[in-house]
């Protein structure tokens, strides 16, 4: 079995040698243990890094990483695995909890700044998050957001939009129902005059 675990090794297939060395551990743990667990770290550690480049499942690879610190020293995959964690922490907050995803996905754009599809996801969220305070009628919130996102993509002009218009409103020159000439002047109320009941007309004028 030795032996067919070193073929799979020439072979770059680290997946079965990993099977076949784990085979030989539960079989005979005393069997050769120092190069059985040579093989071992070697396979795992080349297997985890396949995983990291190639845009493979990020969770096997930080289990194969882990596996393998505990036979050596794992090196860069410290800092890969520390990126894919946060990565993947991230996921489930995304258009669920637009904050804690932007702080997760700026760590690890901070971290590696093309990592993945990371910039994407992030410029997303802050749309998103941005759309979402418009909504709720905090349009300088909003307009913080859309700006940090055309950080990510300054030329996109639908984020332009967004971030021109929550800004009129934030400054008062607009509301979410339209825009007002910002070189208007605020008419002022006749103190003298009696005030309207809203929904009401004064009375003649009725």
């Amino acid at each position: 079995m030795l032996i067919e675990a070193q073929g799979y090794i020439a072979e770059a297939n680290y997946s079965e040698a990993i099977r076949t060395l784990d085979a030989i551990v539960a079989i005979d743990p005393n069997f050769q243990p120092q190069q059985v667990n040579g093989l071992l770290f070697n396979s795992l550690t080349a297997r985890a890094e396949l995983l990291f480049i190639s845009g493979g499942s990020l969770a096997e690879a930080i289990q194969l990483t882990n596996r393998a610190e505990e036979y050596g020293d794992i090196g860069s995959l410290n800092f890969e695995r520390g990126v894919a964690q946060l990565y993947l922490n991230a996921l489930p907050y995304l258009d669920v909890n637009y904050a804690e995803a932007i702080r997760l996905l700026t760590q690890v754009r901070n971290l590696s700044p093309n990592y993945r599809d990371s910039v994407s996801l992030l410029l997303d969220q802050y749309i998103a998050y941005g759309d979402a305070l418009v909504a709720s009628g905090d349009a300088c919130s909003a307009g913080q957001q859309y700006a940090a996102a055309l950080q990510l993509a300054p030329q996109n002009q639908s984020v332009v939009q967004k971030q021109s218009e929550a800004q009129a409103v934030c400054n008062g020159l607009a509301t979410p129902a339209g825009t007002v000439d910002p070189n208007a002047t605020p008419a002022t109320a006749d103190p003298n005059l009696p005030t309207a009941t809203p929904g009401i007309a004064p009375v003649g004028q009725q």
